[in-house]
């Protein structure tokens, strides 16, 4: 699917209005294809102010994604991960290649994106030495 880059400003200023009306959500980044040009959907990750179930994650995600296509009147598909239970290298990517939408306190963005930052890099020398014996194998 193509947007204007009108359209898609549009498009994210709508998602942060919505996000802005749960109380749980701190963080709302937009990220993926949407932003890059041609897009199959619309990827949101969020980070919420308690760390919630697996189960109580996927039950908020299904219920804010829903609330955000209702919103933007159906014309896409809205794809919603938390990021307090996803995993560094996801979160660093979030933070690197996506787009912030809503952000309740700057102060605690920060921290937060600091924190996923350092973590990533720790974890970096790890990730590069699996990578470099998985190829060896190849």
């Amino acid at each position: 699917m193509r947007a204007k880059v009108l359209e898609k400003e549009e498009v994210l200023q709508k998602i942060g209005e919505v996000l802005s009306g749960f109380e749980e959500i701190d963080i709302g980044y937009v990220f993926g294809s949407f932003l890059k040009g041609e897009f199959e959907d619309i990827d949101v990750a969020l980070l919420v102010s308690k760390s919630p179930s697996p189960y109580e994650s996927m039950k908020f995600a299904m219920k804010v994604g829903r609330e955000v296509e209702r919103t933007l009147k159906y014309s896409f598909e809205i794809d919603v991960k938390i990021l307090n239970s996803s995993p560094t290298y996801f979160q660093y990517e979030v933070i690197k290649n996506g787009k912030v939408v809503f952000c309740k306190d700057e102060t605690k963005r920060i921290r937060y994106e600091a924190k996923v930052l350092s973590n990533y890099l720790d974890y970096k020398d790890t990730l590069d030495w699996i990578d470099k014996k998985l190829l060896a194998r190849v």
